[in-house]
């Protein structure tokens, strides 16, 4: 074997070993690890009322917490977030994806947002009726992307399933949309809203979001005045090795075709959720090294 080949086999199995990193393990407060799960679906895509649900199979026997997923404007198919969904079940948490927006012609016509939030909560309902006393409806967490993570601020003070503490992912709160598109967006009143979220709220932005930029995340963090606490941290690009660290809007988005696994997903978005889960009112973050690059630049608090 040459002197050549021996270094790029090492560094080969470096980059290996930075990529198979295995996930944080579950706070010891939450529930048991399950390695299978019963999914279960219920509602109509067209009529914006469908509702999937993944039921983890508990060793323990207990009911299990929820995690109520949000999906992004025409994020509708929950294999979108597929990675971000076994991440949960795989810790023994029950996943609620209501697909809040029409599938049909009327899609583009269809752009109330109190009328996708009333969708989203009662199709939660729905399934937390089906998945009767299989969880434990009091330790609920909602996590939302995009317009999913505008709907995550609005979703206790509206009325849905009491949620614990809520985690924001790239929240988007715009209601402009580009000149020649002849629809108009009915928003959310989100600042009547925020002042009665009274849990705790994280939100996670990224330097390179150019659909929701940070600015909307503090911003929303700002009107959140009753949360006992509230936290905003950027991710920030770093492209100097592998793997890539690309902070935009997509990078919540690891179920897609093209779109796998990456550094942010586990140590940024699911590390929140697992906090978030695990009862923290403060995140903290790992992001590690590369070989031979060094650091990777670890996320900023902005609020």
């Amino acid at each position: 074997m040459t002197a050549r080949r021996s270094i790029l086999l090492a560094v080969l199995a470096c980059a290996a070993a930075l990529l198979s990193v295995a996930p944080a393990a579950p706070a010891s407060s939450g529930p048991d690890p399950s390695t299978s799960v019963t999914r279960g679906a219920t509602g109509s895509p067209a009529a914006g009322t469908r509702v999937t649900w993944w039921l983890p199979d508990r060793p323990d026997g207990r009911p299990a917490p929820v995690v109520v997923v949000l999906h992004g404007f025409a994020a509708l198919d929950p294999v979108l977030y597929g990675a971000t969904i076994q991440h949960l079940w795989r810790r023994g948490y029950a996943v609620v994806y209501p697909q809040f927006q029409r599938a049909d012609a009327g899609f583009l016509t269809d752009t109330d947002q109190n009328r996708f939030l009333a969708r989203a909560i009662d199709a939660t309902d729905v399934a937390l009726d089906r998945l009767g006393s299989a969880v434990d409806r009091e330790d609920l967490v909602v996590y939302g992307h995009s317009l999913g993570g505008l709907l995550a601020a609005a979703w206790n003070p509206s009325g849905g399933a009491r949620a614990r503490a809520a985690v924001l992912a790239n929240p988007s709160t715009a209601t402009e949309i580009p000149a020649d598109v002849p629809v108009s967006i009915t928003p959310i009143d989100i600042a009547v809203l925020a002042p009665h979220v009274d849990v705790p709220v994280f939100l996670l932005t990224g330097d390179r979001d150019t659909i929701a930029p940070p600015a909307q995340a503090t911003t929303l963090s700002d009107q959140l005045t009753a949360a006992p606490s509230r936290e905003v941290w950027l991710a920030r690009t770093d492209l100097r090795g592998w793997p890539l660290v690309f902070a935009d809007h997509a990078a919540p988005l690891n179920g897609a075709r093209g779109l796998g696994v990456g550094l942010l997903d586990q140590r940024f978005y699911h590390a929140a959720l697992d906090q978030a889960l695990g009862g923290a009112t403060t995140l903290t973050f790992a992001f590690g090294r590369r070989p031979f690059t060094g650091a990777i630049r670890p996320p900023l608090r902005l609020r």
